[in-house]
């Protein structure tokens, strides 16, 4: 039997997927979250049960002797009817005013006793509410002409998207797009682009950890803080930094840390302190030192956060991550010679 349980779809057109199918059917409302559908087709008849949840899910039930009659009526509903494969978003558009102005007013026109607005910092906040579809959440930024969209992925944000597509903005294929893309995109695939040497001497979880940094660059949503693109990459910058370091014959511990680096003030940067006992290729040295250079201004700001919280660093500008991250990326391959296969 195929799986109807906890589907994501959109209820408002499940019936008229039912009509299009061509058989009889009358309806019974059991309950606010339950709908009995009773079809016949020829002299075969059967319920179709849909369960209506709260949390905005939908369960298709076939019962009765004759429920396979059912069985290609719930394949359509689910085909026609599903939403994204998203169960959230949370990302912002650019959107002039009077294209605004217009969304507002094909919004209130429909849902307008569903809708709270508030004055916030800069615009305005607006919020849809209803029974079976929970919260979704809209701010319009005056100044900078920012649409905002937060919320669960099902009827409201469809509306909004077909509306925005009238005014000439695909925020639904947009949203489906990049989905796919991050997706469908295999991990080796990701890494072979930016680590091309590299990657195939890494682990499968060091593989794994990095693989975030990396499909967040085509999550083009406008986050307040776009260091989190940055985070795993740290990690593995880490990871390749030690491994290099204990081949060589220069040991961390968690104690000490990158305590074999020192700063030398005149050229701006961290240097390997050599170590007699442990001689190390002058190439290798002279990655190792731009790496841990990289890595020492950046990283604790953005990783970290205490009680002075004047030492964090944010990042809003979404193309100033990237170059971060790039660039951590061409220090982590140009190492890749020094790291062990």
């Amino acid at each position: 039997m195929c799986d109807y349980k906890d589907k994501r779809l959109d209820r408002s057109g499940i019936e008229n997927v039912i009509a299009g199918t061509g058989v009889l059917y009358t309806i019974e409302e059991k309950s606010a979250g339950q709908k009995n559908y009773h079809i016949t087709q020829g002299d075969k008849t059967c319920i179709l049960t849909v369960y209506l949840k709260g949390d905005g899910r939908t369960t298709l039930t076939p019962a009765g002797k004759d429920k396979e009659i059912a069985m290609p009526i719930c394949n359509a509903i689910i085909e026609k009817t599903s939403f994204l494969p998203l169960k959230d978003v949370n990302f912002s558009i650019l959107l002039p005013q009077e294209d605004f102005d217009k969304l507002l007013t094909a919004i209130k026109s429909e849902h307008a006793e569903d809708i709270n607005e508030k004055e916030i910092s800069g615009g305005t906040q607006y919020q849809f509410r209803k029974d079976k579809e929970g919260t979704f959440t809209f701010k319009y930024f005056t100044r900078s002409k920012k649409l905002q969209l937060q919320g669960k992925v099902l009827s409201f944000f469809t509306f909004l998207s077909k509306e925005l597509e009238n005014l000439g903005h695909d925020v639904l294929g947009k949203v489906i797009d990049d989905y796919e893309e991050i997706k469908s995109a295999p991990v080796d695939d990701l890494l072979a682009v930016h680590l091309p040497t590299l990657h195939g001497k890494l682990s499968l979880i060091v593989k794994t950890i990095i693989t975030p940094s990396l499909k967040l660059i085509k999550v083009n949503f406008d986050f307040p803080d776009h260091s989190i693109m940055l985070t795993p990459a740290f990690r593995v910058m880490e990871h390749v930094m030690i491994t290099i370091l204990e081949e060589n014959g220069y040991p961390y511990n968690e104690k000490t840390g990158f305590n074999m680096f020192g700063h030398n003030a005149p050229k701006h940067m961290y240097q390997l302190r050599l170590n007699d006992s442990a001689p190390i290729a002058s190439e290798t040295k002279n990655k190792l030192d731009k790496c841990y250079t990289f890595y020492n201004e950046h990283r604790h700001g953005l990783s970290h956060l205490g009680l002075d919280t004047t030492e964090a660093r944010v990042i809003q500008d979404r193309n100033k991550a990237i170059d971060l991250l790039l660039e951590s990326l061409g220090l982590m391959e140009d190492l890749s010679d020094a790291f062990p296969s």
